[in-house]
């Protein structure tokens, strides 16, 4: 009867996981469907299509205006390779479109809901909250709009916390299959983005926690081989041209966008690095409006019940205990060591929030009494939040609102020679349909000139109070070669005065 019994929730988590799978998959191919492009995926995307189209990785679109981007119409060392190999694959097996671009990151969303079910099996061994935990991290937002991007980051997180899961699934029927697949993981997502360098270090204190007295120089020598393996695939690839690599990684790695890292800050800075990181993405920026107040719901239920937890740490058996010190090592390494602030960086903390926060709800409902209601009913709160914000931004649908028609507008009036001034994201438009350039300056230095020019709504605008002085000189040439014709909510299109083929009174808004 017993057996039974464990055999009916077995199947029933299974099944219900396989739910959450469903759930995530439908969510975020829709979310790449409608999401905007952004210049960062066409960063990525623009070398793999011509490796794919041409065998050379080269990137003829940007400018280089800036130091690492010296020599990207020869080499990409900005970033490490494998997520250009990834989309490039991609591109090959099914064509390419913004959607195909971004499938390497849902897939590799998928592995990081996998991988969640199975560390938090281990950390507290109970299937269900295992499922609660994921279904909490395959519907939150920052996990969605990484899984959505075809930038590195979902591809980085999901490999080293696959790492992580294999490591602890593998380590007691056998340690060095452990060591040998975890570490590759680890390595395959380095070498997909530097911000690798966490898990790493995450698995190697954990190797170091459980298993120390069972390491050997063997087992030592089957860990650190991916390392080596893929230091010298790297290498090799860095050695067609170091002086580039110089130019383009280090200046990448240096460049902060005006921020720093927290360390010898006052206190007073604390609260301000915090809110860069988490504010843009969930709503704590003024008007504090019912809007703003639901998408800030679930990162306060996150830090609650990440509180709570870390309070009782004490108390907690010694698998959560490491699951805890799993999650403040990267929440503390992101937030608090990395000089960027950007949104996307969210994935690597907002997740073992979540994590921690399903456990925690767990916990809550084995309580005696009305426990058990309070929890599920924060559960669903949690849900419903999720899906209602996440939602909305698939019914926004900028990309067929706003992206779409600018471009066919440029489409419909160029010809094959025509020269097109827009950020490079447009490439995902364009092609090789108009000869797209990326220039920061709009020919205010190279002296280009441009049949048509595509600027954001804030750009158009000509000012930036943060910027004024250059944008005085950025904006220049578009104020005094070219016409306006055609706006919508996000876009502006110009074009070049005395270019016969479009009237600029005929064309449309949806202002």
């Amino acid at each position: 009867m017993l057996k039974a019994l464990r055999f009916s929730r077995l199947y029933c988590s299974t099944f219900v996981f396989c739910g959450v799978l469903a759930l995530y998959l439908c969510i975020s191919l829709a979310t790449a469907t409608t999401a905007l492009p952004t210049s960062d995926e066409a960063m990525f995307t623009i070398p793999a299509y011509y490796l794919v189209t041409e065998g050379r990785m080269i990137n003829p679109v940007v400018e280089p205006t800036q130091p690492w981007h010296h020599g990207i119409d020869r080499y990409q060392f900005w970033q490490p390779p494998v997520l250009f190999l990834e989309i490039a694959l991609t591109i090959k097996m099914v064509g390419f479109s913004l959607l195909t671009v971004r499938l390497p990151s849902i897939l590799w969303g998928l592995a990081a809901v996998i991988a969640t079910r199975r560390i938090v099996v281990v950390a507290t061994g109970n299937a269900a909250v295992a499922v609660a935990a994921a279904a909490l991290v395959a519907v939150d937002s920052s996990f969605l709009a990484a899984a959505s991007n075809a930038r590195p980051d979902m591809a980085c997180f999901a490999a080293g916390l696959s790492g992580l899961a294999v490591y602890l699934s593998l380590r007691c029927r056998s340690l060095a299959w452990a060591l040998g697949i975890s570490n590759g993981l680890v390595v395959l997502g380095g070498l997909s983005h530097p911000n690798g360098i966490v898990a790493a270090l995450v698995l190697i204190g954990v190797i170091i926690w459980l298993d120390r007295t069972r390491l050997s120089v063997g087992l030592l020598a089957i860990a650190t081989c991916p390392y080596v393996v893929g230091a010298l695939a790297w290498g090799l690839y860095i050695a067609q041209a170091p002086e580039v690599f110089h130019s383009q990684f280090l200046n990448s790695l240096t460049h902060v966008a005006g921020s720093k890292p927290l360390l010898g800050h006052p206190w007073l800075s604390f609260f301000a690095e915090v809110r860069q990181r988490y504010a843009p993405m969930y709503g704590l920026l003024p008007p504090y409006t019912i809007k703003n107040f639901i998408l800030a719901l679930p990162l306060v239920m996150y830090l609650a019940a990440g509180a709570a937890m870390f309070v009782s740490f004490a108390r907690q058996p010694r698998t959560m205990r490491l699951l805890l010190v799993i999650a403040g090592a990267y929440i503390v390494f992101i937030t608090f060591l990395t000089p960027q602030k950007r949104p996307y960086y969210l994935i690597y903390t907002v997740p073992w929030l979540a994590m921690i926060t399903g456990v925690a709800l767990y916990h809550i409902s084995a309580m005696r009494g009305r426990w058990r209601i309070v929890a599920l009913g924060l559960a669903g709160v949690l849900l419903t939040a999720n899906l209602v914000r996440e939602a909305a931004w698939i019914r926004g649908n900028g990309y067929s609102r706003d992206y779409v028609p600018a471009a066919r507008f440029v489409l419909d009036r160029s010809r094959p020679n025509d020269v097109v001034m827009a950020s490079r994201e447009f490439f995902f438009a364009f092609g090789r349909e108009c000869r797209l350039i990326d220039d920061w300056w709009y020919g205010a230095k190279t002296g280009r000139v441009a049949d048509f020019v595509i600027l954001e709504r804030n750009d158009a605008e000509f000012d930036d109070v943060q910027n004024p002085m250059i944008d005085a000189v950025r904006f220049r040439p578009v104020r005094h070669n070219y016409a306006e014709a055609f706006c919508n909510a996000r876009y502006r299109v110009y074009i070049r005065r005395g270019l016969s083929r479009a009237n600029p009174a005929l064309a449309g808004s949806d202002e």
